[in-house]
């Protein structure tokens, strides 16, 4: 997205090149060819800058350029011809005699010529008294024939996003998506300008570009859990939901044959960079004996199972925490053990041995990490350290003639783990402030 963002920053510094020497070019020519007429020509000229002024991209030229006398007799194609020769938008020709049949009067012709168009615009005849009233009438067919020019200078719009192909919404119509090199929009007026795309906050703001500027808008559109995160506000930010396995590492004794993986529950509430919750997991021993035996071979087999429930509540700070992308936490666990060993044959003389279970307080620490998958998925990896005691178990000895000894046995539940889970989040909706 970086290179991409320098290569379109290129193409843009052209264009902003372009319209920096996009100036509109007037050229104005006022003449009269009495002398007594001189103040009224100078009179004239300037109610026409009067007009020109008032926009800031006009460039007005004067008696450096010699233009043809037959402009006004000219087709398109030669109109055109003209702009592509000397680089002029337009021409305001304006010319004053005396009037031929009253002396109290003014003749004024005045000629406006779009070149960009290949039109002549106005050229009309004003017959009237040197004054304001004759003045006004010139700056009013000036001022409409600014705006005429000044289209072809239009301001312009790009835009750009993080995450592109978000739609470009402009007085609350659709006028494309990101990234746009060039819109046109009408200048010198205020536009609400928004930014949409699916699962993040629009981004709202008031645009006014001048006549021939080039706007660049550069967003960074935030998620709606960014966006929630950052109000800071002390309530529940999120519900999340976690199903994963662990893996035990136990040091367990020559009885215990096979350690299948936990099946593991979480849930946690977040709160800024605090979560809260507690976890279900549960896992299975299998164990298998040598027992000594009269009948048939020397000696046998006796088998049994080892179950551990576990319940804790959870503690958990991000130490690193990358909105969105990427958590880092420290978690403490404080809670419950329950082990149940399971003989697969009944003892007969002592049947205290048919079951033997018991409950362990457990502590432990946990270091692990969130990695963001969207809005609701994410994927957890952890491992940790747990004491919780130990728990006795009886071991068979020998079976003579259906009689069974045990001897009493014990092992340790202390133990580091190593686990994986998917977590899926909820996020409720935030109460809208007055």
């Amino acid at each position: 997205m970086i290179l991409f963002r320098l290569v379109f920053y290129f193409f843009l510094i052209g264009s902003f090149c372009r319209l920096a020497s996009s100036q509109v070019s007037i050229y104005l020519e006022s003449k009269t060819n009495e002398n007594e007429l001189e103040v009224a020509a100078q009179a004239v000229r300037l109610s026409v800058f009067n007009q020109l002024d008032q926009v800031s991209n006009v460039k007005t030229y004067e008696g450096d350029i010699h233009l043809p006398d037959e402009i006004l007799n000219m087709d398109k194609v030669e109109l055109l011809s003209v702009r592509r020769q000397t680089g002029l938008d337009g021409l305001i020709k304006v010319e004053i005699k005396n009037h031929q049949t009253n002396s109290d009067l003014l003749l004024l012709t005045l000629s406006l010529v779009d070149f960009s168009a290949g039109q002549i615009v106005c050229n009309q005849n004003f017959e009237d008294r040197f004054g304001i009233n004759l003045l006004a009438k010139i700056e009013d067919r000036v001022s409409k024939f600014l705006p005429v020019l000044i289209h072809y200078y239009d301001a312009k719009l790009s835009i750009i996003s993080e995450p592109s192909s978000a739609e470009i919404w402009l007085n609350d119509q659709k006028i494309g998506q990101t990234p746009s090199r060039s819109l046109t929009v009408p200048a010198n007026h205020p536009h609400q300008l928004e930014i949409k795309r699916k699962g993040y906050v629009t981004h709202r703001r008031v645009i006014k570009i001048q006549s021939g500027q080039h706007l660049l808008v550069d967003i960074d559109l935030i998620d709606q859990i960014t966006d929630q995160l950052l109000q800071k506000q002390r309530y529940l930010d999120s519900m999340n939901f976690s199903l994963g396995s662990q893996l035990h590492l136990h040091s367990r004794n020559r009885s215990i044959s096979k350690v299948l993986p936990a099946t593991s529950f979480r849930y946690l509430s977040k709160f800024g960079t605090w979560q809260f919750g507690f976890d279900l997991s549960s896992t299975n021993w299998e164990g298998k004996q040598n027992i000594d035996t009269v009948l048939g071979p020397s000696t046998g087999n006796s088998n049994f199972t080892f179950q551990m429930n576990r319940f804790v509540f959870l503690s958990q700070y991000n130490l690193i925490e990358w909105i969105n992308q990427f958590d880092l936490y420290l978690g403490l666990q404080l809670g419950i053990t329950t082990s149940r060993f399971d003989y697969q044959t009944t003892p007969i003389i002592d049947r205290r041995l048919t079951e033997v279970g018991t409950s362990n307080p457990v502590a432990g620490v946990e270091v692990g990490s969130r990695i963001y998958f969207g809005h609701h998925l994410k994927m957890q990896l952890f491992t940790g350290a747990e004491f919780s005691g130990t728990v006795p178990y009886y071991q068979k000895q020998a079976n003579y003639w259906g009689d069974s000894t045990y001897q009493k046995q014990t092992i340790s539940l202390n133990r580091l783990y190593f686990g994986l889970a998917g977590t899926y989040s909820l996020w409720p909706k935030r109460k809208k402030q007055n």
